[in-house]
């Protein structure tokens, strides 16, 4: 069974299982039930298709948005996150953009929102699925534009 996430932060996050037959899940962070201090920006609606999250703190970390997401089954899934590196076009280096995605308060295990030099679809790694219905977090780290 194999299914893949993806977060959207832009947070957009696709999930996929990684066990078999194959499945997706989608998850569009503008849609999170709580934003925390997150807020939804539309400056690249025409790029993205639709908005995404913004964490922007002032060099503060904001508050992390929350929802709960309704999974097929328990079991282990890719994630990918699409983000940008928002330093990208003047500096060649790691921004400062940087959030984590966190199941159920727990760091999914990659640093999303400093690499890169476009949107793109960050790939998280394999995460483990306790409960079919679990609580994903954005957890912003630096308070500088993570998106």
């Amino acid at each position: 069974m194999k299914i893949n996430v993806f977060l959207a932060v832009s947070v957009a996050c696709f999930f996929f299982f990684c066990n078999g037959q194959s499945a997706e899940l989608f998850v569009e962070a503008e849609s999170f039930s709580d934003k925390g201090g997150w807020v939804v920006d539309q400056q690249f609606m025409e790029m993205m298709g639709s908005p995404y999250l913004l964490a922007h703190g002032m060099g503060q970390p904001v508050k992390d948005a929350t929802t709960v997401v309704t999974f097929p089954r328990k079991g282990t899934y890719r994630m990918f996150v699409r983000t940008f590196n928002w330093t990208s076009p003047w500096f060649d280096g790691n921004g400062p953009g940087r959030f984590q995605v966190m199941i159920d308060d727990k760091p999914a295990g990659t640093t999303f929102g400093d690499t890169g030099n476009s949107w793109l679809w960050q790939d998280g790694g394999e995460i483990t699925i306790n409960s079919t219905k679990p609580q994903i977090s954005l957890h912003d780290l630096t308070g500088f534009n993570g998106r």
